[in-house]
């Protein structure tokens, strides 16, 4: 980063209790849990929250397709049968359509896991990433009349 006139510029970490500034090896990462309480989170601990990487999608229920509202739908991708495994995706993706269930899954991509819901249709399956309900606005939050 530079400023307005070409100066590259610096990052300090200054501590507002003792007024002196820190070094890297002296600040810790930390998570607020309530107003000014932290809670310190150590490398160790970071990774092994990392996802176990897998090609697997690990289904954990089947749910009705039309309870899952279409605004929690981000990335759609679609699901290729593996191998000799035609005939199983064929079953599958016709039972899903036509008792009109989608299976709620999660998978890893790049480092990082994501809930998806499976959906069939014209016998295609279909991986869709879905939003956090924290990630969703409420149509409340405009202050609409």
């Amino acid at each position: 980063m530079l400023s307005a006139d070409g100066v590259p510029l610096s990052r300090r970490y200054f501590s507002p209790d003792s007024g002196k500034d820190l070094d890297n090896d002296e600040t810790v990462r930390g998570y607020e849990i309530e107003k000014e309480k932290y809670v310190i989170v150590t490398d160790e601990e970071l990774e092994r929250l990392d996802p176990e990487k897998s090609r697997d999608i690990d289904l954990r229920r089947f749910v009705n397709k039309d309870d899952i509202p279409p605004i929690y739908f981000e990335h759609a991708y679609f699901l290729a049968p593996a191998g000799k495994s035609v005939k199983a995706y064929q079953l599958v993706a016709e039972t899903m359509e036509r008792s009109g269930r989608a299976g709620i899954a999660t998978f890893v991509m790049r480092d990082k896991e994501y809930l998806i819901a499976i959906l069939a249709e014209d016998g295609i399956l279909r991986a869709e990433t879905l939003r956090f309900s924290d990630e969703v606005r409420s149509a409340k939050d405009l202050n609409f009349p």
